[in-house]
């Protein structure tokens, strides 16, 4: 899963983000009961701060459901990289730098989500 980004301009409430991706979680498990639910951590070009805080708060999403959520991929990481996410071929789309590019971007989340995977 992977929620958050477009949530960073206005930072929504604490409590009330972390109780609702955990209402999404426990959905998909209810469906899905022997699934592994992977949480990835999202960034957006200019919100470093934001990216921050909201990896804390889906490391508490995954500690409310121990033995089947997992950490995914740290956008931090697989996207910005040492570029900020800017160069035409990684993560802005049409300058936005909120979605990923295509093939690059989406080429690069897959390639961290192999990782994440433990493949």
């Amino acid at each position: 899963m992977n929620w958050g980004v477009n949530d960073m301009e206005s930072m929504p409430d604490h409590a009330t983000w972390v109780s609702q991706y955990s209402s999404i979680v426990t959905l998909a498990r209810s469906r899905f009961p022997n699934a592994h639910v992977y949480l990835s951590y999202p960034w957006r070009v200019g919100y470093d701060s934001q990216a921050a805080t909201m990896h804390a708060w889906v490391d508490e999403v995954i500690a409310l459901h121990p033995g089947y959520a997992f950490a995914g991929v740290d956008e931090a990481i697989a996207i910005k990289r040492d570029d900020n996410g800017w160069l035409a071929t990684d993560a802005s789309t049409g300058g936005s730098g909120v979605h990923y590019t295509v093939p690059f971007g989406v080429e690069k989340y897959a390639e961290a989500t192999v990782t994440a995977l433990g493949f």
